[in-house]
């Protein structure tokens, strides 16, 4: 009995630590890649090796919220420093978020913004280090004192002309904007509210015209957040979830963008980060199957050379899968 306890003991251990070297290994490989690949001068572009493109908030806050879940306080701190040094602006004692690097860049982005927020207040628990917190804290109170219109949080806030903007964008009211910003009740109005004439939803709310917006040409990220962030308040979307379910089954693939009309795809390339959405999506509303089905397409896809030229935000999108 004896040796049949240690013979498991071993196995156990033996298992733990292979299994820690892959994991670590995989965090290594993504930290190396962008490193390598994606950043030159201490920034992370859009795409690699290719120091033309943007700089964009959105990258940064992605990577930030990947380095917190890995727990690498080290590739957090210095990528904290990019966001302090680089993105950061300070005007009349409130801070914002470039949404990208550039001399002439007066506005932040909603979106980008929460995300990185979040990942600072988690970054402040999990790392016990009380500035990330603080500059978290310094953001919120930013946005909820100047990035309003008629109570309503909106896209973005033009710090040169002390404008906010007219509109939001429905796929940024996300959990993480509902947990972390303040006034939130018309926000969350607004997305409830917001079923559509048709299968896809509306983009954005004109707080002008006090009235939806739809496109004529709709894309799957973001329709697939908006259903993600009704689903998370309790509300179901039956029209886009019967539209997406079907359309995957039947072709198993989805596209970029479709014509909000037609119903048809407007282009021929598939998206990580398309497929993250509706992995995410699918797994929500305990479409299990469909899930899984997903998540070996994307493996696919990426694995046929997309991966060497993939945008930071599809890259990093498909190694959350792995």
């Amino acid at each position: 009995m004896r040796k049949y306890m240690f013979l498991l003991l071993v196995v156990a251990i033996v298992g733990g630590v292979v299994y820690g070297m892959s994991h670590f290994s995989n965090n290594e490989k993504v930290q190396r890649t962008v490193s390598e690949r994606y950043t030159t001068n201490d920034v992370i572009y859009s795409y690699p090796n290719d120091s033309e493109s943007q700089v964009l908030s959105e990258s940064l806050g992605l990577y930030l919220e990947f380095l917190v879940d890995e727990n690498d306080s080290v590739n957090f701190q210095k990528n904290f420093e990019q966001l302090r040094d680089k993105f950061i602006i300070e005007k009349e004692g409130l801070l914002y978020i470039q949404w990208v690097i550039n001399e002439g860049t007066v506005v932040n982005a909603l979106i980008d913004d929460v995300r990185i927020i979040s990942a600072l207040q988690k970054a402040s628990k999990v790392f016990d280090k009380r500035k990330y917190g603080t500059l978290a804290d310094d953001l919120v109170k930013s946005i909820g004192e100047v990035q309003q219109q008629n109570g309503i949080i909106v896209d973005f806030y033009d710090w040169e002309h002390e404008q906010a903007a007219d509109r939001i964008t429905l796929s940024y009211l996300t959990p993480d904007f509902f947990d972390l910003i303040t006034p939130i009740a018309e926000n969350k109005k607004l997305l409830l509210e917001a079923t559509g004439v048709s299968i896809f939803f509306p983009e954005y709310y004109d707080t002008n015209q006090g009235e939806y917006v739809e496109s004529e040409e709709v894309h799957l990220v973001d329709q697939l957040l908006i259903a993600l962030n009704r689903t998370e308040l309790g509300q179901t979307s039956p029209t886009f979830e019967k539209w997406v379910k079907a359309e995957w089954e039947s072709t198993g693939k989805l596209r970029g963008r479709y014509y909000r009309t037609t119903k048809k795809s407007s282009v021929s390339y598939e998206s990580a980060a398309v497929y993250y959405y509706l992995y995410e999506y699918f797994s929500a509303i305990e479409a299990y199957e469909l899930a899984k089905e997903v998540r070996s397409r994307t493996i696919e896809i990426m694995e046929e050379n997309v991966l060497n030229n993939a945008h930071f935000f599809d890259y990093l999108h498909y190694e959350k899968f792995k």
